[in-house]
């Protein structure tokens, strides 16, 4: 189970950064939606550009209008990324992050993708890494419970960081904290965690 959702992740993180333009819907804060081709890596940009068809000239729609942008997948649910104002170590951001949505439920998990290139010894090399968000549906924000590096870094004390703020996170679930501290999952895993804070905290109900 731990495998096949981190091959999820994986893969949902990196499915809306594949091509260039791909079919997406623009849904606008005052419900109106556009539905077309996406240029998937203007989402992370103040400008989401956007083409009705493959023909069709390039129209730029401001980010602070949209409430939401969806790609269709295949074989599996639509990429969804959302605008949501993050906590990371007790500072909220002054601006929203436009954050992907992994799972959805009494804990929402996003994730948001970034890759930086800088010079090392005179060559060019890129660091990419995801970072991860947890919001309950009675939470205006989202808190910062980890962060993995999918290439180019290894990360210092990325494991323990993670522990320490996912089990402070669900500090409501003791015996899932003790699973976290005891060291059964990675940071990978927290698509594991949060199904299983879920599924715990439905049962309450």
């Amino acid at each position: 189970m731990k495998k096949l959702f981190t091959l999820i992740l994986l893969a949902c993180t990196i499915t809306a950064f594949a091509q260039d333009f791909q079919p997406g819907k623009l849904i606008f804060a005052n419900g109106k939606e556009m539905t077309g081709l996406v240029k998937t890596s203007s989402v992370q940009e103040e400008n989401v550009v956007f083409k009705a068809t493959d023909s069709a000239a390039k129209e730029k729609i401001n980010r602070a209008e949209l409430s939401k942008v969806t790609f269709p997948q295949k074989d599996s649910d639509a990429v969804v990324y959302v605008p949501v104002h993050t906590v990371t170590y007790g500072r909220k951001s002054k601006e929203p992050y436009w954050l992907q949505v992994l799972i959805e439920g009494p804990v929402t998990l996003y994730g948001h993708g970034a890759t930086m290139s800088f010079n090392r010894g005179g060559m060019p090399h890129n660091v990419s890494d995801v970072t991860f968000y947890a919001k309950r549906t009675d939470e205006k924000e989202a808190t910062w419970v980890g962060m993995h590096f999918t290439s180019g870094a290894m990360g210092v004390n990325v494991q323990n960081t993670f522990r320490k703020q996912s089990a402070l996170y669900f500090a409501d679930y003791p015996e899932l904290v003790t699973r976290i501290e005891n060291k059964e999952f990675k940071v990978t895993d927290l698509p594991v965690i949060v199904t299983e804070y879920n599924k715990w905290k439905s049962a309450k109900k």
